[in-house]
């Protein structure tokens, strides 16, 4: 019984400690409300005035997804093997992202030529516009412009822009997901509605493009060589069946054995090209399909349209939480304070009762 007492006084003592701690505590956030609160304004009206400076941006979203060619190569991989070579095969969405984000691939589409506002050019010089005019307007560089698609290695300025380009787009404007079943969602982000209802649309088709001459280049390649093959096959066999035809009409009525034995030869000739002519044809036929079945097609599900979704500046709502944000900062810092100070002073009373009992 006693026991239980003493236990319900140690509470309600830990519980007055508190109440009394906390009392303390507020009246040491109250007094120093003027940290609080220069804090709170601080980075209030630093997220204000930084988010009036912002533009409205505009996002134009595309989504695709690959119809894969058919699993079975027939006759393409085996003439393929004839040739030492191996079939290629997709590299599904993972490939198509890194080919998408190569330079290869965007410098094609920042070379294109789309009309905004009025004015024709490419579209990296419309991009300089909204993004780097305003920068460069003190620089050497405030009348550059791209004036060809074609840039000089050795031409350090043009590819430093070029490049700069190309980072910015991947980092801050050029977005992707993947969904489970392999449906790719492409997002542009900028402050030009046009300049990015065009980019993603141009951007595509080059991926397009490139994708599927990437994917059947060793399979064209293939294809053309027997192509070539078969082309020189029937030309050598016109030409025998022609100097076989002709040498029978000029020999006609003539029963020389010479003769006959050059007839025999050019009918041997003629056969064995036949053959030969008529074999290349039908695996260059085999070919033909099989790389029409083996090649690879994208298939556009939602493209954009007009009006694209935007975000507008919202600095109020950002000023007030960067009040509040703020604010918590401050009454952090000030309970941060006065804990180190209690503690430090607790230690240093604790070390003069030391030194006391010593002496005493």
């Amino acid at each position: 019984m006693e026991y239980e007492l003493e236990e319900e006084k140690k509470s309600e003592i830990s519980i007055v400690e508190i109440i009394e701690l906390s009392k303390e505590y507020g009246y040491e956030v109250i007094r120093k409300i003027w940290i609080v609160l220069l804090l709170g304004i601080i980075i209030g009206a630093y997220l204000y005035t930084k988010e009036s400076n912002e533009k409205t941006m505009y996002t134009s979203s595309l989504t695709f997804t690959q119809n894969k060619p058919s699993s079975s190569s027939g006759g393409i991989s085996s003439i393929i093997g004839q040739f030492g070579l191996e079939s290629g095969e997709s590299g599904g969405a993972t490939k198509m992202l890194e080919m998408l984000y190569s330079r290869k691939v965007l410098k094609k589409a920042l070379f294109r030529k789309i009309k905004i506002d009025e004015k024709e050019d490419f579209v990296i010089n419309h991009y300089l516009d909204f993004s780097f005019r305003e920068k460069w307007k003190d620089t050497p560089r405030k009348d550059f412009y791209f004036t060809s698609d074609s840039i000089d290695p050795l031409n350090r300025d043009e590819n430093g822009v070029l490049l700069a380009v190309i980072r910015r787009i991947k980092v801050l404007h050029l977005t992707h997901e993947i969904s489970p079943g392999e449906i790719i969602l492409l997002k542009f982000e900028c402050e030009s509605e046009e300049f990015s209802f065009n980019f993603i649309n141009i951007l595509y088709n080059e991926l397009k493009g490139y994708y599927i001459d990437e994917s059947i280049n060793k399979q064209l390649e293939t294809y053309n060589m027997l192509q070539v093959r078969t082309d020189s096959l029937e030309k050598e066999y016109r030409s025998i069946e022609y100097r076989l035809a002709h040498f029978q009409d000029t020999n006609k009525g003539i029963f020389k054995r010479t003769s006959m034995v050059q007839e025999s030869e050019l009918i041997r000739t003629v056969s064995f090209l036949s053959a030969l002519y008529n074999e290349s044809l039908r695996s260059t036929e085999s070919a033909r399909f099989a790389l029409i079945n083996q090649t690879p097609f994208l298939q556009e599900l939602d493209l954009p349209i007009y009006p694209l979704s935007s975000e507008s500046p919202r600095p109020i709502y950002q000023g007030i939480l960067g009040l509040l944000a703020g604010m918590f900062l401050g009454i952090s810092i000030v309970l941060g304070l006065k804990y180190l100070k209690d503690k430090m002073g607790d230690n240093l009373g604790k070390t003069e009762t030391e030194t006391t009992n010593d002496f005493a």
